[in-house]
């Protein structure tokens, strides 16, 4: 039952997380304008970025921590979270004093202002340094915390700050000062608030009497090979996730820079609820993965991948067919609809597939396989490069959101046929048919069927009733075509066991 508590409170913190979000974002843009915020935008790209110094230790620790949390051995996983504790604020120190001392190159040498002073903005980057520092070792206590299988209070952790942070903003931007350096005053605050919750629910969960944890270089040895893989993905990850951003704040205006950041958030959601899926069945992979029966593992696989398709196909066709209603409804403002609307559409799609493919990057992750994502990023970094300088020079953000999509489409036919030659030989068909192929076929037929009868003459209240109806089929379809997922319904209809029978190969 651990295993579909913490899926229900990883998705459950992660949609309060994107709630808390989306539900002040145009708050924000009102009271500090769309160009004021483009730097949001413009730093979460630069953690991505530094986010190459994490090395893979976040994601190494959390799978240390399953193997030394089923083993007992809680003494040596606190010298491991203790070793890498001097690790990360040592890092965070360092990307702060990088953001800070470069505030100035950053301001004249990178963005395009418009209407926003160079001081304004000056000082917004100092804050985001001191941001950076309190949120960086986030990542560890993060890890530690799934790796204990811990996610309810992980969740609890996050959702409480993610609404400290988002409905603070407002108050303060609103009762203090409508301004973007208010904005990032603030989310030092719910910063540090989040990582002294961090700490202390951490080391109380890894609480032993009498034990002393200390730095201990063998422990930290122990993750490097695996750490040192997910070092070289994470690079060549950020190369092709940051590139656009990167690019397009130098290019674009900031105002057109903040539109690319409002839509890539929008379609983030996709991703970000993927993730939390990922997340939570990642240690219950490995630990089947473990075992080493084949049949057992390509059983939970499948589950896990029909899940995640159930959980973002009907979302993502909804955003997909009916993202200018959705965003008339969310903005109230036509101006930005008809600036963001195309890119959203885009980023939809790219991102479904995106999250689709969390599940095989899970199993290679499972298995301790990470030459295939390395190898497959070397080979999209150098296809992918060229084709976006060439789309954003001719189609500007767009052009850049094309780019990203046609990253996603080749990651779908290739990927998958790779791995399946080493994992799990034989169930490629599987995967494409069963797992994604069928699930996407009824959120398209579904969901696009809603967008031709919501012609014009509908009013908008109206189509946003029919997209989310025809979202609500698509869900009920899949799963009623997905033999695990309608055996799981079943289970919890007739004998309240749904979630118990997802965590039975635990």
């Amino acid at each position: 039952m651990k295993t579909a508590r913490n899926v229900i409170a990883n998705v459950g913190g992660r949609l309060w997380q994107v709630l808390m979000n989306f539900a002040f974002i145009p708050l924000y843009v009102h009271s500090v304008g769309v160009e004021a915020y483009g730097l949001v935008g413009i730093f979460a790209t630069m953690l991505a970025v530094f986010g190459v110094l994490d090395m893979g230790l976040s994601l190494a620790v959390n799978r240390e921590l399953v193997r030394l949390n089923a083993a007992g051995e809680l003494a040596r996983a606190r010298n491991l979270v203790r070793s890498l504790e001097l690790v990360y604020w040592g890092m965070g120190a360092a990307i702060a004093a990088l953001i800070y001392l470069g505030a100035g190159f950053i301001v004249h040498h990178w963005l395009n202002l418009s209407n926003l002073s160079a001081e304004t903005a000056i000082l917004s980057v100092e804050l985001m340094a001191l941001v950076a520092l309190l949120r960086w070792p986030g990542a560890l206590y993060t890890g530690v915390l799934m790796g204990l299988r811990e996610h309810v209070a992980l969740n609890l952790i996050t959702a409480l700050v993610a609404t400290l942070s988002g409905a603070g903003a407002l108050l303060v931007l609103w009762l203090v000062s409508p301004s973007i350096t208010a904005f990032f005053t603030w989310q030092i605050i719910a910063a540090a608030m989040q990582i002294a919750l961090f700490y202390a629910v951490t080391w109380r969960k890894l609480a032993v009497p009498g034990h002393r944890a200390a730095f201990d270089f063998q422990a930290l040895w122990a993750i490097f090979h695996f750490s040192a893989g997910i070092f070289g993905v994470t690079i060549l990850s950020i190369v092709l996730t940051q590139l656009d951003k990167l690019v397009l704040s130098s290019t674009l205006s900031l105002t057109q820079f903040g539109y690319y950041t409002l839509a890539f958030t929008i379609g983030n959601v996709l991703a970000t609820v993927g993730a939390a899926i990922y997340g939570a069945l990642f240690p219950s992979l490995s630990h089947v993965v473990e075992t080493g029966r084949e049949d057992e593992i390509a059983a939970f696989y499948h589950k896990c991948c029909q899940l995640m398709a159930a959980a973002i196909i009907p979302a993502g066709m909804a955003l997909v067919f009916f993202a200018p209603d959705l965003l008339q409804i969310y903005f109230q403002n036509s101006a930005m609809v008809q600036s963001s609307y195309r890119l959203v559409v885009l980023f939809g799609i790219a991102n479904t597939i995106f999250a689709l493919m969390m599940m095989p990057y899970a199993l290679q992750l499972a298995f301790g396989w990470t030459r295939l994502s390395i190898y497959k990023n070397i080979v999209a970094i150098a296809l992918y490069i060229p084709a976006l300088f060439v789309l954003v020079r001719t189609n500007g953000a767009v052009g850049a959101a094309m780019s990203w999509l046609g990253l996603m489409c080749g990651y779908l036919l290739f990927e998958i046929g790779i791995m399946h030659r080493r994992l799990l030989k034989g169930e490629i068909m599987r995967w494409y048919v069963r797992d994604v192929g069928l699930p996407m076929i009824i959120g398209v037929l579904l969901l696009g069927a809603a967008h031709l009868v919501a012609g014009a003459w509908m009013p908008l209240p109206a189509r946003f009733a029919l997209c989310v109806l025809s979202a609500a089929l698509a869900l009920t379809g899949i799963i009623a075509l997905s033999p695990e997922l309608r055996q799981w319904v079943l289970s919890a209809v007739l004998r309240n066991r749904f979630w118990g029978q997802l965590a039975s190969r635990n």
